[in-house]
């Protein structure tokens, strides 16, 4: 678990199941390697992966919050999310889904293993009626911002 998700805290394994934890390291840099049994990391990336389909899911389901948002795709390893929509006028909510998609893709990456340099995530925004991207972003280049707007 990289040191930037630990906000200088210990990681809270009280809800791991202990058969599924072979180890837990600390290490120099503050961050923690907790190695899993081969079951543990099945049932993790499992439950991650059902927790992201379920989140597109309750997304698509509510028109009240997200009526311009007709389908949201993604590859089998969360790198790339394409979100189609019905207008390229987007409430606010419906532009905050591409950071809840960042966040989320690249955590399902820490915990498959990806190192943390080499993570990113892309989403696109896509009209529906044109088959267009309108609008593009990477984890990457979110950070890299976010970086440069809190050093100003």
């Amino acid at each position: 678990i990289p040191v930037e998700l630990l906000n200088g805290e210990e990681p809270n394994l009280d809800e791991v199941n202990e058969n599924y934890v072979k180890e837990v390291t600390k290490n120099e840099d503050g961050s923690y390697t907790i190695t899993l049994t081969a079951d543990g990391h099945e049932e993790l990336i499992t439950s991650i992966t059902d927790q992201l389909n379920n989140s597109c899911v309750e997304i698509l389901n509510d028109k009240e919050n997200y009526p311009n948002i007709e389908d949201i795709q993604h590859n089998a390893d969360f790198t790339e999310f394409t979100i189609v929509c019905s207008s390229q006028n987007l409430n606010m909510g419906e532009g905050f889904i591409s950071l809840s998609m960042m966040f989320a893709g690249a955590m399902f990456q820490i915990f498959n293993g990806v190192d943390v340099d080499s993570i990113d995530v892309k989403v696109t925004y896509k009209d529906s009626s044109t088959d267009q991207e309108f609008d593009s972003y990477s984890f990457r280049d979110t950070l890299q911002q976010m970086s440069e707007n809190t050093t100003e």
